[in-house]
């Protein structure tokens, strides 16, 4: 057997589907749905790189970074890094993904390092991972929360604790299937309802926001990343 190498580079964005990188941030958006798919058990999480684009292309409020893993010209990793755009910041959010057939052969641990290094280089010291974990038996990981706990022999579990990790809390992902028997989904919203009480209503649009709920948007955006749960984490307000 020949000896396995791999290469870390980092991908520049392109501007546009088809423009120049496109191939590259297809196949690293291949990556991230690959590697969700096998730890969620569905696909129902996957994007298109369509989709995912216009994220990486608000640089100036969500500064991101998409360092990958080339093996004999294949893209067989990626990392992602996101901060925020003030240089005081203290924080980043790190994710490391390799293909299940490259694994473990130093990927995770080379895409980690590299981005270790990007977030010391712009004195983010408080770095964040949001990591799935599948149910498996064993022994368990428990949060400090006292909600949820996670296998204690999972790969990514033993991984990120060897890098210095903390485990903060446990978020729980539901899902529903569509459609809804109308018998159960009047229950649902009437028990919604009936938990709201009068001071809540449903609006909806299609396409752009209207301009008279963008004040309100915006004002829900930002309470939504202080006001949900975090734990140890202390998540930063984002404007």
């Amino acid at each position: 057997m020949g000896t396995f190498t791999f290469e870390i580079d980092e991908l520049a964005i392109p501007a546009a589907p088809q423009a120049p990188g496109w191939a590259d941030f297809e196949a690293a958006n291949g990556v991230r749905n690959t590697v969700e798919a096998e730890a969620y058990g569905t696909t129902d999480l996957e994007l298109t790189a369509e989709e995912l684009l216009p994220d990486w292309l608000k640089q100036a409020w969500e500064p991101k970074r998409l360092p990958v893993a080339r093996s004999k010209g294949r893209l067989v990793g990626r990392g992602h890094y996101e901060t925020l755009p003030e240089g005081s910041a203290e924080h980043a959010w790190l994710a490391v993904e390799a293909l299940p057939e490259y694994r473990p052969r130093g990927i995770g641990s080379a895409l980690t390092a590299r981005l270790g290094a990007i977030a010391h280089s712009e004195d983010r010291s408080v770095q964040i991972v949001y990591a799935p974990s599948p149910t498996a038996p064993g022994g368990r990981l428990h949060s400090p929360t006292g909600f949820g706990s996670v296998p204690l022999g999972n790969p990514e579990v033993r991984f990120l604790q060897g890098r210095g990790y903390l485990l903060e809390q446990v978020v729980r992902a539901s899902r529903h299937t569509l459609p809804v028997d109308p018998t159960q989904l009047r229950r649902l919203r009437d028990a919604a309802a009936a938990h709201a009480g009068p001071d809540y209503a449903v609006l909806q649009w299609v396409d752009r926001t209207p301009p008279e709920c963008l004040p309100d948007l915006a004002v829900l955006y930002t309470r939504m990343s202080t006001d949900a749960p975090s734990a140890g984490l202390a998540e930063p307000e984002q404007l």
